[in-house]
């Protein structure tokens, strides 16, 4: 069985605001992306290289708490009205619920 991806795992979807899906893929638009979250998002990007390569679950949280968005509308608005900080929380606590601890498939 195929493990699944940070953003499966949280039910979300890129947020368009900050990407731009091309025919090749993704394109993430670090344009506004402050240091203390680049540093991440560098990780990250690092790791999907290569196969099988460690996500930290902190990375994982920053990543997805910048470049994601929940699928439901409902928790689309919520989400909104979160602060950085809160969202990073939110998905350090879905990552908890769930035991994870590491990831190999951030989209």
């Amino acid at each position: 069985m195929e493990e699944k991806s940070v953003f499966e795992i949280l039910d979300f979807v890129v947020d368009p605001e900050k990407t731009h899906c091309i025919s090749e893929g993704i394109v993430l638009d670090c344009t506004n992306v402050g240091t203390n979250i680049s540093e991440s998002v560098k990780r990250v990007l690092a790791t999907q290289n290569g196969k099988n390569q460690i996500i930290h679950i902190h990375d994982a949280a920053v990543f997805s708490a910048y470049f994601g968005t929940p699928k439901q509308d409902d928790k689309k608005l919520l989400w909104n009205k979160l602060s950085f900080c809160e969202k990073t929380t939110e998905v350090l606590n879905v990552f908890s619920e769930c035991g994870c601890i590491s990831f190999t498939k951030i989209l």
